[in-house]
């Protein structure tokens, strides 16, 4: 090969190798740029995880004080709050005091009382998680999950405005029952002998004329 060939090929491999680089080292973590947008999401990344099963340890307030010294004008919660994952294990694990039927609105629900007197409202599953809700932009019910996601993407994009939410396993029999008010307990119709113990073994479904709660096996 004579030698002005072997510069071409050279000059070729060189410039496929810059290439290589480029969009192969560069454009992963090879550019301090990208070195720095790689830092500066892990330090994100690491600050929105929640350790599961966090408590408060630190001070004599209940969560619920806390999270009301939390909201402004413009958000929900602050920036640093290293307190979320102890009232949100709070929010998913603290007695219920009493049950009631939920306020107004096009879609199912029902007032709860954790212990310490914070109200809160549980909507039920509809749906299977993976379910797709197809036609209308408000055709069927709200996805039991659909809240949950909306709250941890306003933490991700840091809006910091949509109220604290947890999904939570309740057991009806246990639970909800035995602290319903008279009014949400002449709402059940039982379809079945026994009442399971835990939701998701439950099907929740509401007629649109006699307006009833009916729980049954699936």
């Amino acid at each position: 090969m004579k030698l002005k060939q072997r510069m071409v090929v050279l000059c070729a491999v060189l410039l496929l190798l810059g290439l290589a680089k480029i969009f192969l080292l560069d454009g992963g973590e090879g550019s301090a740029a990208n070195r720095r947008d790689l830092r500066a999401f892990r330090k994100m990344e690491s600050g929105l995880s929640l350790p599961r099963g966090a408590r408060l340890t630190h001070t004599l307030q209940s969560p619920w004080e806390i999270a009301s010294q939390w909201v402004g004008p413009r958000e929900v919660y602050p920036e640093e709050t290293p307190e979320l994952a102890a009232v949100l294990t709070s929010l998913s694990a603290a007695r219920i005091e009493r049950a009631d039927v939920g306020y107004k609105g096009t879609q199912l629900k029902a007032l709860l009382v954790l212990d310490g007197a914070q109200k809160v409202v549980f909507k039920p599953k509809r749906y299977n998680r993976d379910y797709v809700v197809e036609g209308e932009p408000y055709a069927g019910y709200d996805r039991h999950n659909a809240e949950v996601a909306a709250f941890h993407l306003d933490r991700i994009l840091g809006f910091r405005r949509a109220p604290l939410v947890v999904g939570r396993y309740v057991n009806l029999r246990t639970e909800i029952k035995p602290v319903a008010t008279d009014q949400l307990l002449s709402t059940f119709l039982m379809q079945s002998e026994y009442l399971p113990s835990t939701f998701t073994s439950l099907s929740l479904h509401m007629y649109t004329l006699c307006k009833r709660w009916v729980f049954s096996v699936l």
